[in-house]
């Protein structure tokens, strides 16, 4: 068996082309994303929310199509989602949360 390339984020078609007949995904992303956004102060909050856009639709294309061809070879697909959103920028520790 050829190793697989992972290119994906959501690598759903790899699983499936590697063999694998249940496949289990747990995205760390609401299934809807929040439509409210704050206005920008500064380049930093521009460049993580073109990022954050830019990754968002390249998860959601991977799922799609991960989609689409687990119906074509019947692979029983599970999606799991937070019921909240976790953070609003990953890229921000503040100790004084924990």
């Amino acid at each position: 068996m050829p190793m697989a390339v992972w290119e994906n984020i959501v690598p759903i078609a790899d699983a499936i082309n590697l063999g694998a007949t249940i496949i289990d995904v747990i995205i760390l992303k609401t299934e809807k994303p929040d439509l409210k956004k704050r206005p920008l102060k500064n380049a930093f909050e521009l460049t993580t929310r073109t990022f954050d856009f830019i990754l968002y639709q390249i998860i959601v294309e991977d799922i799609l199509i991960g989609k689409l061809i687990s119906n074509h070879n019947k692979v029983n697909l599970n999606f799991y989602h937070p019921t909240g959103m976790l953070t609003k920028n990953s890229l921000i520790f503040e100790r004084d949360l924990i």
